[in-house]
Formats: structure tokens, C-alpha cells, sequence
């Protein structure tokens, strides 16, 4: 495919959709068309941008009605389509008049090898460091949207840090991101060689995405030598039955994978264990389900993301004669049912407990959007009734007061929890344990 060209100038908006890959692609956008020139804009944009996601045909459908949204409301703009674009999206979009550019557009007058970093300040920054899969489980379309997988080579990523460093002190969390980052690899270094060096040079903590079992042996026990890893893992299981994981093609059973989670919680104390599930994979039995949802009692995940069996044209599964959708809607019902109980046990676990949040959000608009939050004094006290939104080490949704402190989104502080409403945590900031600011 050729390279994608846009014009220098004018302004633009982007929506972002689907996986925390593609907000770092977003960020590399914005980017470079701020470096050609254009602004953002919420309001008629020359340019409209939806980064797209197709694993499951409702992202798909949602990602079309986004870029129609764009066209009715900006007629004379031009909409782009852009990120995991399927075939058949590229097709309805093409008959709408929306155009396709499945890399990153590269203004006229830049190379694609030219290092341009997303501007921030940011409250967490997504560092992709690896991009594909060559795994071809049956379900899925990830390998032939993003292709073989790719390493970035160390050099450029500490380089995109130096970069954030030298214009801002660094968010309070970093983000490492990509399609499958235990498959990266540069020169012999794996994630936890990569982890390491960042580590050396950087003291804000690091999340990670993606984490594919089965891992390498002594790859936990590695990573937690490292210090300051958010507890946090997420490990995708899909089922519960070794049966439907093997007709998935999956590379383990349920034995591997419960030694993998002992392994975690072996060297982190309470760790957030997210996974992904898919039911009504084809030729799921009522057994099979069963199994699926006794596994997710046992493992005491602290976040099941759910989702039917999607058929994804191109793949394996799609061959596969689908289960009735009468089938689908029952056991709909209780595997959100299983997936929220053993979340809700997890949450529980921290009432009355510390947890290090970064603040995502604060209560005045203006510091959500400003661009040099901190750098020209924008920081204020909190006042009383105000509330803060951010996401803790461990991955719980926190809302919290933090009256009389100077809290800005990019901040980490130590919140007091004291209780859960609608599934996210409430309590009272206590300390500040890092703070973001712009550089003069």
C-alpha cells in the first residue's frame, strides 16, 4: 500500500476507537499534523479522522457510524478512515465517500522515519513499542489487519521518552502498548530488558498491555525485580474449556494458564488479573459454557472483558457454523452476571485500603484541556465537593475528593478508599506521590 499523503495546513479532529494501540497511534497522528501545521478543532475541521477498530463487528459498525457522524456534520470536510480498517468497512466506506488510509497520515513534505512526539502534557502516556501477531487464533482478524509482528528498536523509544522529558516531567504513568508486547524483541532484549532501561533512566511507574500466555519462563519473577510495575495483567483467556481453546488455537489450556496466574500472584501481592472472553464461540456446549464460567470463579479475575462470538471474514472461525443466537442471549446473561461478581469480590477487597491513582480527570474544564497545565500556574486548590476521577495502580476506577491539595490530571496521589458506587471506588486524596508539570 502506498504511503498516505494529506496537505499541510487546516484543521482537524480525530476520534479515537477500540484499543490502547491505537491511542498511541492517535497520539503519532495528532502529531504529525500538528507538526504540518494544523490545529485542532471541535468545531467545522477541513480534516475528520476516525483511528477505527475492527475485532468484532460491532467496533466495526461503530467505527463506520463515527466517520458517517463526521461527514453529516462536516459536508465539506474530508473524512478519513484510518488504523484496523476491515475489508468490508473499507467497502461501505468507499460507497459513502469516506476515504481510507489504513497507516498514519504522513503531511506532505515529511518522511515517515522522522521523529514526531505527541505534545501533552498527559495524565498517562501510551508508549507503542510493538505492533502484530502472527498467532492466527481462529477468531481472529488482528493478524490480518496488522500484519507480522514488529519490534521498535530501544533506541527510538528511549528517544520518544527523552523527548516527553525534555518538554514536561513525565506523566505519573507510562503505558507500554502494542498488539502483543511479550512477542517484542530488538537485538536479543525482550519487554523485561526493555522495562529495565526504562527503569534506569525514568522513576514514573509502568503498566502494561496486552500480555499473551503462555510467558517465558521466569518472566514474572524478572519483571518484578524491576520495581514500580503497576499490578496489573492482562491476560486474555477467551474460555474456560481446553476443548474450545484448542479449537480457537490458542497456545495453552486452562492448566497453563491457572499455573501462570499462581506465578503472578506468587510475586505481587493482590494483583489485578484482567482477561478477555469470548462465548458462543462455534460448537460451544452448554458444558463447555460451564466450564467457562466455573474458570472465572476460580481465577477471581478483577476484570472480565465479555464478548459473543463475532464473525470476522478471513478468518479461520468464520467457516464455522455459528451457535443460535436464542443460545447467545441466555448465556449473555450470566457470564456479565459471573464477570461483575467476581470484579465487585476484588473491589471489595480495597475499602479501607491506600491506592495510588493517577488523576485523569479533574472538575474544571479548563485544566482537562489546557495544554501547559502547571507551567503558568494553573494549578488551584481543590474546593470542597469536587470531585477528581483516576484509574489506581491496580486498575480500579477511583472517584475522590482532595479538598485543599493542588491536583492535576498526570498527578499520582495516595487516595484513602471508603467505599464503591456503581462499581468505582470512592475515597479522600491524602498525599501527593508525583506531580506533572510543563518545563519553562
Amino acid at each position: 500500500m502506498k504511503k498516505c499523503r494529506i496537505r499541510r495546513g487546516g484543521s482537524f479532529a480525530l476520534k479515537t476507537l477500540g484499543c490502547k494501540t491505537n491511542r498511541a497511534d492517535s497520539g503519532k497522528i495528532s502529531a504529525r499534523l500538528h507538526a504540518a501545521g494544523w490545529t485542532p478543532s471541535v468545531g467545522n475541521p477541513t480534516l475528520c479522522i476516525v483511528n477505527s477498530c475492527c475485532v468484532t463487528a460491532r467496533s466495526e459498525n461503530k467505527a463506520f457510524k463515527a466517520a458517517l457522524a463526521f461527514k453529516k456534520a462536516n459536508p465539506l470536510s474530508e473524512v478519513v478512515l484510518s488504523g484496523c480498517v476491515a475489508d468490508s468497512l473499507s467497502a461501505k466506506a468507499h460507497e459513502a465517500g469516506i476515504e481510507v488510509k489504513r497507516k498514519i497520515p504522513i503531511p506532505d513534505g515529511e518522511t515517515e522515519g522522522r521523529d514526531i512526539y505527541p505534545q501533552g502534557p498527559f495524565h498517562r502516556y501510551f508508549l507503542k513499542v510493538q505492533n502484530g501477531c502472527d498467532n492466527f487464533c481462529a477468531y481472529c482478524v488482528v493478524p490480518i489487519l496488522r500484519g507480522a509482528p514488529i519490534s521498535f528498536d530501544k533506541e527510538s523509544i528511549m528517544r520518544e521518552l527523552d523527548d516527553l522529558a525534555g518538554r514536561f516531567v513525565l506523566p505519573g504513568e507510562i503505558v507500554l502498548t502494542g498488539t502483543n508486547i511479550n512477542l517484542y524483541k530488538d537485538s536479543g532484549s525482550d519487554i523485561i530488558d526493555l522495562i529495565y532501561a526504562i527503569r534506569k533512566k525514568y522513576s514514573c511507574r509502568i503498566r502494561m498491555s496486552s500480555l499473551e500466555p503462555p510467558f517465558e519462563k521466569d518472566f514474572i519473577k524478572r519483571l518484578s525485580g524491576a520495581g514500580l510495575i503497576c499490578p496489573h495483567f492482562p491476560v486474555p483467556l477467551q474460555s474456560g474449556s481446553d476443548r474450545i481453546l484448542k479449537k480457537m488455537g490458542r497456545k495453552y489450556d486452562t492448566f497453563v494458564f491457572e499455573k501462570t496466574l499462581e506465578e503472578i500472584r506468587k510475586y505481587y501481592d493482590n494483583p489485578a488479573i484482567t482477561t478477555d472472553i469470548i462465548y458462543g464461540f462455534p460448537g460451544e456446549t452448554e458444558k463447555d459454557f460451564t466450564a467457562t464460567l466455573h474458570f472465572m470463579e476460580k481465577a477471581a479475575f478483577s476484570k472480565s472483558h465479555v464478548f459473543h462470538f463475532s464473525r470476522r471474514p478471513g478468518t479461520l472461525a468464520s467457516l464455522y457454523q455459528e451457535t443460535p443466537q436464542v443460545v447467545m442471549k441466555e448465556r449473555q446473561k450470566r457470564i456479565f452476571a459471573a464477570a461483575e461478581q467476581t470484579a465487585e469480590r476484588y473491589r471489595k477487597k480495597f475499602i479501607g485500603k491506600k491506592l495510588e491513582v493517577v488523576v485523569e480527570n479533574a472538575p474544571w474544564q479548563n485544566v482537562r484541556s489546557c495544554k501547559s497545565a502547571g507551567a503558568d500556574g494553573g494549578r488551584a486548590k481543590a474546593q470542597r465537593g469536587e470531585w477528581f476521577y483516576g484509574t489506581s495502580d491496580n486498575y480500579l476506577k477511583v472517584k475522590f475528593s482532595a479538598e485543599n491539595m493542588n491536583v492535576l490530571p498526570g498527578d499520582i496521589v495516595r487516595v484513602a478508599a471508603d467505599g464503591i458506587e456503581q462499581g468505582i471506588m470512592q475515597g479522600i486524596a491524602r498525599e501527593t506521590l508525583w506531580t506533572i508539570k510543563a518545563k519553562k
